[in-house]
């Protein structure tokens, strides 16, 4: 489904705080941060818990700066008196502008942290929408060109010596918005799976949601970058409270829990069976595992081979 452009935004924050709320420790952190003083303050506004939380989760690609000068007119407004004419009124305005520009800026820099990719316009409105909207079109396109020059190059100060550098732009599109039903949906139904080895998870998902398998794997991994804030790697743990405490418990039963230890640096080592990755869908991060058995990659492991 294609997301229009004026719609962006708030696609962006609903799935933002989606992705939030499946990361239990970073979303509490998150609602402490707010306060519960904040949320009732909106919703005294009219405003659900819901909808505040998701507003603050992306800031809008443009924001109209003219409601940021309103304390200063209104300071303004407590001087005039009768008679004054326009230019009178308008000298004292940007006076006052000129007084209040720290707090200003600050409350227009507020939303977009960094000044060198931020762009601030300012608009005749006595010009037709058509005049003013073909320069805004032209300025945008510009500084939006002179901010992908600088990011493609670097500048290195060596003994004195400047070195420029050619660097790879971050890719920064929205590709994943149309799809983030599909990626919570492949998320959920993986985190619901509990105590299913992970090699068969995928492969329950993929006959559920009638998708390849390749496609439920590779939106999980993209789900995961979105939750975790970081891209998964076999260094991560994965596994499921779940699954965990079932291998946990298999291990328990076993007869040769001991081989899993080995001596390293005068310390017990955990070295897992591949029965005991298999049911926890995760890759330890070990040079070397049990003998009776191979080590696993990501791939043995959340990839079906026979794909």
């Amino acid at each position: 489904m294609k997301i229009k452009p004026k719609d962006q935004t708030k696609a962006l924050a609903k799935a933002r705080l989606e992705f939030l709320k499946r990361n239990e420790k970073a979303f509490a952190e998150f609602q402490e941060q707010i306060g519960n003083e904040a949320l009732q303050r909106w919703e005294r506004m009219g405003m659900s818990a819901e909808e505040a939380l998701q507003e603050i989760q992306a800031a809008p690609a443009a924001i109209n700066g003219k409601p940021v000068f309103i304390a200063s007119w209104m300071r303004v407004l407590s001087t005039l008196r009768p008679g004054m004419d326009y230019d009178e009124i308008n000298d004292r305005y940007r006076k006052q502008i000129l007084k209040d520009s720290r707090s200003i800026l600050e409350n227009l820099m507020f939303s977009f942290p960094y000044p060198d990719e931020s762009l601030f316009l300012v608009a005749d409105l006595n010009r037709s929408k058509e005049v003013i909207m073909a320069e805004i079109d032209e300025i945008v396109t510009e500084e939006r060109n002179r901010l992908k020059k600088e990011r493609q190059r670097d500048f290195i100060l060596d003994d004195g010596k400047v070195t420029m550098i050619e660097k790879k732009e971050p890719d920064n599109r929205l590709k994943w918005l149309p799809i983030v039903d599909a990626l919570l949906e492949v998320w959920d139904l993986w985190s619901e799976a509990g105590k299913t080895p992970a090699i068969q998870t995928f492969t329950l998902i993929a006959k559920k949601l009638k998708r390849p398998i390749s496609t439920v794997k590779d939106q999980w991994y993209r789900a995961y970058e979105k939750i975790q804030g970081e891209k998964y790697s076999s260094t991560v743990k994965l596994a499921t409270e779940e699954k965990r405490a079932d291998a946990d418990a298999m291990c328990a039963k076993c007869g040769k829990i001991t081989q899993c230890y080995r001596e390293r640096n005068g310390m017990m080592d955990f070295i897992p069976c591949k029965a005991y990755l298999r049911d926890i869908g995760i890759e330890i991060e070990r040079e070397d595992y049990s003998e009776e058995n191979e080590p696993l990659t990501p791939e043995d492991i959340l990839l079906d081979k026979e794909e």
